[in-house]
């Protein structure tokens, strides 16, 4: 009995299916459109996207030691004016 139904359901719908079919394949048409449109957006968009974040990471890098190194130009002008009064300060050397 189920069987029989399952055929009378296959046949009665048939038509149905028929009327469907060409949307389907439209759908998978631009389906596959929108795939390849993606991976060419991607291709295009990928290396300019590489190519900022590399920028970023250079500017942060930079932003990063200036802002741990700036603390400690004081020390490092010291250091030099002390250098340069020890040097004026010596002796000088005659080989």
């Amino acid at each position: 009995m189920k069987l029989l139904f399952g055929f009378f359901l296959a046949i009665l719908l048939l038509p149905f299916a028929v009327l469907l079919l060409p949307l389907l394949l439209f759908r998978v048409f631009f389906g596959l459109f929108g795939l390849v449109l993606k991976a060419v957006f991607g291709l295009v968009v990928l290396p300019i996207v590489f190519l900022v974040g590399l920028i970023v990471l250079a500017v942060g890098t930079v932003a990063f030691w200036l802002a741990i190194l700036s603390p400690l130009i004081p020390f490092a002008l010291l250091a030099c004016a002390i250098w340069a009064v020890v040097k004026l300060a010596s002796h000088p050397r005659y080989v």
